[in-house]
């Protein structure tokens, strides 16, 4: 999981980056994307 200390959109960015590199963009869920940033609203 992602440092919470850092902004969300930033956070978000990086899950993606992350995810996209290992899974692929098509094996790529938001809820991975959520789960993996540690966003909360």
């Amino acid at each position: 999981m992602i440092n919470k200390e850092t902004k969300p959109g930033q956070r978000i960015l990086k899950a993606v980056s992350k995810l996209f590199d290992y899974q692929g963009y098509n094996a790529t869920g938001v809820n991975q994307i959520v789960q993996e940033s540690g966003y909360q609203h």
